[in-house]
């Protein structure tokens, strides 16, 4: 192998491919308020279910646990 090159782990791989992903989605968002399109919605109760939901499957993978869904935060908060 070449010393030369930098080997990243699959921690960098990832999260270079999440920020890639952030990136992308953002500037969908933005070209669509640039070209006045309407753009999706949702509601804060819809936004809280998703991020409870993208919380409960981290945790799940941090500690290789099963989470029971519908979960609220101070179920997650005693995870810890």
């Amino acid at each position: 192998m070449d010393p030369s090159r930098k080997t990243r782990s699959p921690t960098s791989a990832r999260r270079t491919r999440s920020r890639r992903s952030l990136r992308e989605e953002t500037k969908a968002w933005f070209d669509r308020i640039y070209l006045d399109e309407p753009t999706p919605h949702t509601t804060a109760a819809e936004g809280h279910d998703n991020l409870m939901l993208c919380l409960a499957m981290d945790r799940s993978a941090q500690k290789g646990v099963a989470i029971h869904l519908p979960v609220e935060p101070k179920d997650l908060e005693a995870e810890r």
